[in-house]
């Protein structure tokens, strides 16, 4: 999609709002994970989901001690919803690559009984279909 030197300029929360793009997956953070809209609403500069996965992930990441102090302020319960939002974007990429089209368990659904959390990929064409 995008060639040469071009990609090198684009931001990361930019990167993951376009692999979303492609999957069909809007950049709001899901309503079940409370922690993490909390966390938005608290900070200024995180628009959405990308934003606050890069922000939560750079104060991990980088030792500045900047960095660490934003470490700090981030609740166990943000880091965690953070993770599994994370994790999700990944398992939403693999079935996409490996062509699944049926239902799965959303994991950023906070539910009792795991089929209350049973959905259809975003892109399946069978969600429509019924």
């Amino acid at each position: 999609m995008i060639l040469g030197k071009d990609s090198e300029n684009i931001s990361a929360s930019n990167k993951i709002r376009l692999l979303l793009s492609q999957l069909n997956i809007g950049y709001q953070i899901p309503t079940d994970l409370n922690s993490l809209q909390e966390f938005k609403v608290s900070e200024n500069n995180i628009l959405d989901a990308p934003e606050a996965i890069v922000y939560t992930r750079n104060a991990i990441v980088h030792s500045q001690i900047e960095k660490r102090k934003k470490l700090s302020e981030i609740s166990f319960d943000t880091i965690l919803e953070t993770l599994q939002l994370y994790i999700w974007y990944i398992e939403m990429s693999l079935l996409r690559i490996l062509e699944f089209e049926d239902k799965y368990i959303n994991r950023c659904i906070n539910t009792n009984y795991y089929s209350n959390g049973e959905e259809y990929v975003p892109w399946s064409k069978k969600e429509t279909e019924n």
